[in-house]
């Protein structure tokens, strides 16, 4: 439950109109069954913990120190070490925010990192759970992201 705390408040500090575009890969959710796409992803270590965070909108390396959070969808991925690794019970937090009204769902999933180097972190993420309104949260498929410099 404190990793979820943890989450909501790096969620409440991402946003911006700019970010770091997916190198690579295809990444897809789902919020409520409704599929989306991010277009942007970062990794970072935030208050101690390793951090990644891929959306519709703007974010990229820094995104954890800003005061909106993004619109429209995305995944933030926790509970992992930046090792070349698969780690079957990464907490993976979906969220959306539409016109101000914030929300978010979450469990662990299996996330898998292929690559991390000074630049990049390449992996590929699976997960899916159901709440229980019986709406499903969802997130799959492989990427290639900034490593932001620590």
């Amino acid at each position: 439950m404190r990793t979820f705390a943890l989450l909501l408040v790096v969620l409440a500090a991402c946003g911006g109109d700019s970010g770091a575009p997916i190198e690579s890969g295809s990444v897809s959710g789902s919020y409520k069954g409704t599929a989306f796409t991010p277009k942007f992803g970062f990794a970072t270590v935030y208050q101690g913990t390793p951090l990644l965070g891929l959306a519709t909108s703007g974010v990229g390396c820094g995104s954890e120190n800003m005061s909106s959070p993004p619109g429209g969808h995305g995944i933030i991925i926790s509970g992992f070490t930046y090792t070349a690794s698969s780690f079957a019970s990464a907490t993976v937090q979906i969220f959306e925010n539409a016109g101000g009204n914030y929300s978010s769902y979450g469990s662990t999933g299996t996330l898998t990192l292929t690559d991390i180097n000074d630049t990049t972190i390449a992996g590929s993420v699976m997960f899916t759970t159901t709440n229980s309104d019986n709406e499903t949260y969802s997130a799959s498929g492989d990427f290639v992201i900034d490593h932001c410099p620590q």
